[in-house]
């Protein structure tokens, strides 16, 4: 069974079910209520790991699901002048995005959809 995910005006997929973590479609995620954001979903594909976030702030969460990434993909979709709207409605710039993973030393690859 195969499953697609949409995004941002884009579709992901189709993937393996069983290779894919679709985290807004998990209980947990369901059980902490609206306005938790985390990451979109994880995917495991031949023993990597990539992990996609949509527009949202850098979290400790998402330093840690990314920690083991081999692949981050990282929506920075707010101008860099812009930083404190950015902040106020908990979405990224481009260069929080990028100091997320040099300051954290995540070692995946780092993909900005700007």
């Amino acid at each position: 069974m195969t499953i697609s995910i949409p995004e941002s005006e884009l579709t992901f997929g189709p993937y393996k079910k069983s290779d894919v973590f679709w985290i807004e479609k998990s209980d947990l995620f369901k059980a902490l209520g609206k306005g938790i954001k985390t990451v979109e979903f994880i995917l495991w594909r031949d023993n990597k790991k990539m992990v996609y976030s949509s527009d949202t702030i850098p979290t400790a969460t998402l330093e840690a699901v990314s920690s083991s990434a081999d692949l981050l993909v990282f929506e920075g979709m707010m101008d860099n002048r812009l930083e404190g709207l950015a902040n106020k409605v908990k979405h990224s710039t481009a260069k929080q995005a990028g100091k997320t993973v040099d300051t954290n030393d995540i070692p995946a690859d780092l993909t900005l959809l700007y």
